[in-house]
């Protein structure tokens, strides 16, 4: 007979098909990083810069910083670069083993009535979405998540409830998501062709300069809603006269 169907994937790389059954799905490997990246950045910032200074003094002996309390020099002038070396590997273990903990512990799942996404170790927090209250979907798409690949949804509701976020995500199960959720909350039946999941691909690194590169929202994915165009002229003038330009006009005027 023919061979049983193959279980859905359930990676975000996918289309979003299986990220609408129901069940709890996890978000990007790499949410736990992206969250933290600005952190880890300044980080590793501060010490590219103290490996610069090193690196200048060792070629031109007294062009290196003179400061007895750099701790670099600190270390390296005491001889316990080994045990450093030994207390920085340890604490990426660590670092890696609670972004991997973190990451397992946050999941969303969609239904036919909610969107809900759970999160936190020691601390466990609960968000819901009712497809009824959904008001609209951003998908953002800052500068180092781009980089990675990753995008965030957010989902507004009505009323005093929080909005919804599911950050991070791969770039096209963001994209197929977000429309399944509005096919969902709007009641209409889905069409299966909208989602191929084998979307045309032209090389991971040519893929990843046009996931930079393309707009916050994928034309392809607009078919669940309605689009509105607004004239440029239209849009500058509701920004000029809006009440924060007024205030600062306001503002400037008494100063």
């Amino acid at each position: 007979g023919p061979p049983p169907p193959a279980p859905p994937h359930r990676g975000n790389a996918a289309a979003a098909a299986p990220l609408t059954d129901g069940e709890w799905h996890r978000m990007h490997p790499l949410t736990p990083l992206l969250k933290g990246g600005i952190f880890l950045i300044v980080i590793l910032g501060y010490v590219l810069n103290s490996l610069r200074d090193q690196l200048v003094e060792f070629f031109i002996p007294g062009g290196g910083p003179q400061d007895d309390g750099d701790p670099v020099r600190y270390v390296y002038e005491h001889g316990v670069v080994g045990w450093v070396l030994l207390g920085v590997a340890v604490l990426l273990l660590v670092l890696l083993a609670l972004f991997t903990l973190s990451w397992r512990m946050h999941e969303f799942r969609v239904t036919g009535e909610i969107v809900e996404v759970r999160s936190g170790v020691l601390f466990r927090t609960n968000r819901k979405a009712r497809l009824d209250r959904i008001q609209g979907i951003n998908i953002s798409r800052p500068l180092i998540p781009r980089i990675f690949g990753t995008a965030k949804l957010e989902i507004a509701q009505a009323g005093n409830d929080a909005n919804v976020q599911l950050a991070y995500l791969g770039v096209k199960a963001a994209d197929d998501l977000r429309q399944r959720i509005l096919v969902l909350a709007s009641g209409a039946k889905d069409d299966e062709r909208q989602h191929d999941p084998a979307r045309a691909s032209n090389g991971v690194l040519q893929d990843r300069v046009d996931e930079i590169f393309s707009p916050e929202l994928d034309p392809a994915a607009v078919r669940a809603t309605r689009i509105v165009k607004v004239h440029p002229g239209r849009l500058i003038a509701s920004m000029l006269l809006s009440g924060t330009t007024v205030f600062i006009l306001a503002a400037v005027a008494a100063m």
